[in-house]
């Protein structure tokens, strides 16, 4: 129903300023490609912010303003290495292999969300055994997985996060 409002709003909007006589006598003198250029710019913006799909607007980035609500929860996966002589430390998968960035993560991200936990073990085995983060020399022999959230209410402060461990992994 917001989308319907949105859509009359933004039309009634643009017809408002189409009836102003002196930009019509603007847009008419104006060459065909460049009436169409503009038009195409004007709408841009509410038909970017009422898209929500990014893979529909590619190679532009959507603007979901109107049509996504707020999650309840920030959540997000943190992972750690145990070593053999049983340390547990964190391990930023991210930061660790930088030429993967953050792709790496939201991969493990999707695997962890969508159940499919041999794939993801089998990267993270992958990672693990490429891992230089042990600082105490000693192999990793298990990956933890922790699952963080972060209530969104107002005045939710980084202590009300919460930090369940998922799975265990051994390798």
């Amino acid at each position: 129903m917001a989308l319907v409002f949105d859509v009359l709003a933004y039309g009634t909007l643009l017809l408002l300023v189409l009836t102003r006589r002196p930009l019509r006598a603007a847009l008419a003198g104006l060459e065909s490609w460049r009436r169409v250029a503009l038009l195409a710019l004007v709408l841009a913006v509410p038909v970017g912010q009422m898209i929500h799909k990014s893979e529909w607007t590619y190679p532009f980035v959507a603007w979901a303003m109107y049509t996504d609500r707020r999650p309840a929860n920030v959540t997000w996966y943190e992972y750690s290495l145990v070593t053999s002589d049983g340390v547990e430390q964190p391990w930023p998968v991210a930061h660790e292999f930088s030429r993967l960035g953050k792709r790496v993560v939201w991969k493990l991200r999707l695997l962890e969300e969508a159940a499919s936990t041999e794939q993801a073990d089998r990267l993270l085995s992958h990672l693990a055994a490429r891992s230089q983060v042990t600082h105490s020399g000693q192999p990793a022999t298990a990956v933890r997985i922790w699952s963080c959230t972060l209530p969104v209410i107002p005045g939710a402060t980084p202590a009300a996060t919460t930090r369940t461990l998922r799975r265990t992994l051994v390798l």
